[in-house]
């Protein structure tokens, strides 16, 4: 009887040490994904912060060139 009560007890500490590794496993896998997700936003805030400038210095030559065009 008691040699039953040992392997069970066995079997159920094998049980929560191998759901305690998914559980780390999971948190790994969650810990990456968030870390890939914030490069992707950062380099979509560099990539805006680009197109941002380029498209004010366009406006700005376009509105020199109106200015070049109305002093003539």
């Amino acid at each position: 009887m008691a040699a039953v009560v040992v392997m069970v007890g066995l079997v159920l500490a094998m049980a929560v040490a191998f759901a305690g590794f998914l559980s780390e496993r999971n948190a790994a896998r969650r810990r990456a994904i968030e870390a890939r997700k914030r490069q992707i936003l950062a380099d979509a805030m560099r990539t805006k912060a680009l197109l941002d400038r380029e498209a004010f210095r366009a406006a700005r030559a376009m509105t020199e060139a109106a200015q070049r065009a109305r002093r003539r």
